[in-house]
């Protein structure tokens, strides 16, 4: 699976290279891309800020940590992160989510995706998804699909639905939002849920809504690029999985944690 992943990413980023030339040739017959500093909320935080010129895409990369931490009581160290190449045009997103309780119960979700804006502040995802679950039986591979940006009111947002080969799906949501108390002080609520499309008891998969994860955490922004936190979080088993599963999750946890990028 792994190795698919990677050659997805090979032959992604040959064609966006490709693409980037043509684009480059054909610069003068073209319409420029929306400036980057539209899609950024602290470029607006200025009463009297204002778009910067548009201006063609160049290709850039990043890479954000957005939780790293670590969870009592459950003695359980949770990574949440993320990398992309490209420009304003496409890129390739690959992410990361890991949950770690002990050598024997790890979960894992990693994903890769090709990225393009709708419109200033949403995008559309396609890609393929790798899963992990120390609940379930075997492992399993999703075509993934999403749609991701800043709701009103700058709520980060993310839906995304996973299909397998069998016809088993999958949809998670997402919010967050980071609320700025003072000039180094924020506060970020934010909510998952996911739901699934059939039964799979082998999977423990039951149909409808099966979790739901929230939490609060205070963070300290000191330098740009850096924010230790700390915070609660809540989890929840749902509807048939809470009436089916013997070891329901219904759970209160203190974090603490960083988050980072460049």
């Amino acid at each position: 699976m792994r190795l698919l992943i990677l050659l997805l990413c090979s032959g992604a980023w040959s064609t966006w290279a490709a693409d980037s030339m043509q684009h480059h040739h054909h610069n003068h017959q073209t319409t420029p891309p929306l400036a980057s500093d539209l899609r950024d909320p602290f470029a607006w935080s200025a009463p009297d800020a204002t778009p910067s010129h548009a201006h063609e895409s160049m290709p850039d990369h990043a890479i954000q940590v957005h939780q790293l931490e670590w969870a009592k009581p459950a003695e359980q160290l949770q990574l949440h992160a993320s990398a992309w190449i490209g420009d304003d045009d496409r890129r390739i997103v690959l992410r990361s989510e890991i949950e770690r309780q002990s050598a024997h119960h790890t979960d894992q979700l990693w994903s890769v995706h090709m990225w393009r804006p709708l419109d200033p502040f949403w995008n559309v995802e396609a890609g393929l998804a790798w899963e992990d679950r120390a609940d379930a039986a075997t492992s399993q591979t999703w075509l993934s699909v999403g749609l991701t940006g800043l709701a009103p009111y700058w709520v980060d947002t993310g839906i995304e639905l996973l299909v397998d080969r069998q016809g088993y799906s999958k949809l998670q949501l997402s919010a967050a939002y980071d609320l700025r108390i003072t000039q180094d002080w924020l506060l970020t609520p934010d909510i998952s849920l996911i739901a699934y499309g059939r039964d799979r008891p082998t999977q423990h998969e039951w149909a409808g809504l099966a979790h739901l994860k929230t939490g609060l955490r205070l963070g300290y922004q000191r330098k740009r690029l850096l924010i230790p936190y700390v915070g609660l979080t809540y989890q929840q088993d749902l509807g048939n999985t809470a009436k089916q599963r013997a070891d329901t999750t219904d759970a209160l946890q203190g974090v603490l944690g960083v988050r980072f990028w460049y």
